[in-house]
């Protein structure tokens, strides 16, 4: 499975702020490893509303990610075209990242091995993320308020009739 936290340094140590995880699919169980530990892409993407717009540090235990996602080297042209859209989809991020090992990523290593159960529905988003469209009766402007004013203004170089 995948499995990503996010969490916010402190001197006492990192404090997780959400957790996520899921199962791999199908397809994904034959990923190469190293496809495998782009669960970091996961990560991103499942807490975008949190890391857009602020620098942040991906921490990965997969070493050869580092030159793979290094801001200082370009992306393999040979590189498999999903690792090439998902190093794209990085590029919008302003991060940094660094290597840990496995044995200190206990967290995060706990939710792949334990990912949510397929059957499991998403936690409903965050009011502020659903788009709604509601039509005001009682708008405090009307189109007539506006066209008054804009006739009795001596000042505004077009008038209305």
């Amino acid at each position: 499975g995948l499995g990503v936290v996010l969490s916010h340094p402190t001197p006492e140590g990192d404090r997780p702020i959400a957790f996520a995880s899921r199962s791999l699919t199908k397809a994904e169980k034959n990923y190469s490893h190293l496809e495998k530990s782009f669960s970091l892409v996961f990560g991103v993407t499942r807490f975008r509303n949190y890391l857009l717009g602020r620098e942040f540090t991906l921490i990965t235990d997969h070493r050869p990610l580092l030159s793979l996602l290094s801001e200082t080297k370009p992306v393999p042209t040979v590189a498999a075209a999903r690792i090439q859209r998902w190093v794209l989809t990085l590029v919008a991020y302003a991060y940094k990242i660094k290597f840990k090992p496995g044995k200190d990523h206990s967290n995060a290593d706990a939710f792949s091995r334990l990912p949510v159960p397929e059957n499991c529905q998403e936690p409903p988003q965050p009011a502020e993320l659903v788009l709604m469209m509601q039509v005001l009766d009682d708008s405090p402007v009307t189109v007539h308020h506006v066209r008054t004013e804009i006739q009795s203004d001596e000042t505004h170089p077009v008038k209305l009739m």
